[in-house]
């Protein structure tokens, strides 16, 4: 018997250090999680759908999706669509809003103007303060990508149509979201409890 729970403990301690092991080497590489948000998984039709809390982990305010490629009455929308069907718009030309409890970085997007050509401006903050602004001046139905570099440890980011020049559209969001410490602690927090019992067993 004393032997069998040797034998136990000592497979225990060997599960620890490989467990430990792949810790320590993918930690620091999933330290962020980068994801491309193209809504091209919501359903919708080409009249538009508000884009609900919790999609992609993010909280959407005045964001709506539309199947971009079956809208007729308004090239803008179509044109933004870079990965089919989908494109992303704010309703009503009004300020749109997405957010995340835990801090995350903007790379990029497609962006285009629905109705006429303008500006779209881009503000990135942390809480309640602005960190970041940029605003950018694209065309109607023609795609442009666009850079955040540095825009990193936002909690939002606001999007609003710069002059009164209508709704703008966009498509493949890349972002970079940093895991919450209560994600490592529960995996520590694991790893101690695999390790007691394996000492218990030795």
């Amino acid at each position: 018997m004393m032997g069998t729970q040797i034998r136990t403990g000592e497979i225990l301690m060997k599960l620890l250090r490989h467990a430990l092991v792949w810790v320590a080497l993918t930690v620091p590489a999933a330290a962020t999680f980068a994801t491309t948000i193209n809504f091209d998984d919501l359903k919708t039709d080409s009249n538009g759908s508000v884009i609900d809390n919790g999609y992609s982990g993010f909280s959407w305010d005045n964001y709506y999706v539309i199947k971009g490629e079956q809208t007729s009455f308004d090239p803008g929308y179509g044109g933004t669509v870079i990965s089919s069907p989908n494109s992303a718009f704010n309703g009503h030309g009004g300020p749109a809003t997405f957010s995340n409890a835990a801090k995350f970085s903007l790379a990029s997007l497609y962006l285009t103007k629905v109705w006429q050509d303008g500006g779209t401006l881009f503000e990135g903050y942390r809480g309640n303060q602005l960190v970041f602004s940029k605003t950018v001046y694209s065309y109607s139905g023609l795609p442009v990508l666009v850079s955040f570099n540095g825009w990193t440890d936002l909690t939002s980011v606001v999007m609003s149509d710069d002059n009164f020049s209508g709704q703008s559209a966009i498509d493949n969001l890349s972002v970079q979201v940093v895991p919450e410490p209560a994600t490592y602690a529960m995996l520590l927090g694991g790893l101690v409890l695999l390790a007691a019992v394996a000492r218990r067993r030795t």
